[in-house]
This record gives C-alpha cells, structure tokens and sequence, in this order.
C-alpha cells in the first residue's frame, strides 16, 4: 500500500506539473497576441495618419548640412499630387540656354514643401535626408524631359512629378547663381548676306515697263 500510494502521488504531481506548464505557455501565447494585436493598432494608426504641415520648416534655403564640399551631387525625387489644383510649391528661374530650371525658393504648403518634410524625417547621416529640395539646387530633368518649356508644363499639370536634381558645392554655387541670374538676349536677325559683310545691299530690281 505505502508503494501505491507514493505512485498516486507521483502520477498526480506529474499531471499538475504538466498542466501547470501548458498554463504559463497559453499564458505567454496570450501576452505575445495581444502585444501583437497593439502594435498592428498602432501600425494602423500610423497609416491613417494624414501628415500635417503646420510644423514643417518654412525655411529651405541654404543649409551647409546638405551640400557637399567638394563635388556636385545629383538626386532623384518624386512628388505626388494627391488632388488637382494643388500647387508644387517650387520657385525656380528658367535658364533656357542651359537647360535647367534654377530653384529660388521652396514654398510652405505645397508639394515640395511636404516632400523635404517627409526626407528630414530620416537620419542626418541618410541619403535620403540629404535629398531634401532647396534654393541653389538645379532641376535638370522632369519627368524624362529636359526642355524648360516641357519642364514648366508638367510642373504645372502632371500628377506625377519625378524630378533629377543637380546640386553644386557651396564654393561653385555662387558662379552658378550668377549664371542663372544673366538674361539671354537674342542677336538680331540677320536680313541678307549684305548685312552679313557689311556691304550696302544692292537696289531692287526694276518693275515690269509699263506700256
């Protein structure tokens, strides 16, 4: 009987011992669901959350943190506008003798302004942080096209705008400015061969005589 009895005991320990372990890992399974289940929220929240520009930076000139010291530096970046009638929100100086459009200014509010918002989210070591649209920065190509006219125009229209970048270091920019700022001006058009070499053109010839 002693024999049985410390059998039972044993068998019932066994038992409650088991159970006792299949209880802490549903326990532990419940605990890591509804920490999953609160993260997905807070994911989901994350998403539904509309970017609010009230805190952006309004100031988008200048920054040394962004322009290399000694080579120049091409980007891409891409602007989506969600709704039409939304501006960019890009000031910029055509330069059609050279192909580019000369930024001046990035304005609070617009598309623009909510792209470099989205990029300094990033780390200052980033890339990504670094392609943040600035004055002094040079658009070179909008969406394939390098014509200022083409440029302009999907600026204006496209809901798309995916733009190369070309951006001097500090020691280039101001001939580069300077550059921008000179106005073309058109030589004027030459009438004849005569003018050309500065001979006297020749007089008409006669009309028809009259009978």
């Amino acid at each position: 009987r002693p024999g049985r009895e410390v059998a039972r005991w044993r068998t019932r320990a066994g038992r409650s011992q088991r159970c006792r372990g299949a209880l802490r890992l549903r326990v532990a399974e419940f605990v890591l669901a509804m920490l999953a289940l609160k993260e997905m929220e807070r994911f989901k929240e994350q998403l539904r959350h509309d970017f609010e520009l009230g805190n952006a930076p309004t100031d988008f000139s200048l920054n040394p943190e962004l322009v290399e010291k000694d080579r120049v530096f091409q980007f891409g970046a891409v602007l989506h506008r969600s709704k039409t009638g939304i501006k960019v929100g890009l000031q910029y100086r055509p330069v059609a003798n050279q192909k580019f459009l000369y930024v001046l200014a990035v304005k609070p509010g617009g598309v623009c302004a909510q792209y470099n918002w989205e990029m300094s989210q990033h780390s200052r070591e980033s890339q990504l942080f670094q392609r943040q649209i600035m004055a002094g920065d040079e658009v070179i190509c909008v969406n394939g096209r390098t014509d200022v006219d083409d440029m302009k125009r999907v600026l204006l229209e496209e809901p798309m705008i995916i733009l190369r970048i070309k951006r001097y270091p500090i020691s280039e920019r101001p001939a580069r400015e300077a550059l921008a700022s000179q106005k073309v001006v058109a030589p004027a058009p030459i009438q004849d061969a005569h003018q050309l070499r500065g001979a006297p053109a020749p007089p008409p010839p006669p009309g028809p005589p009259r009978g």
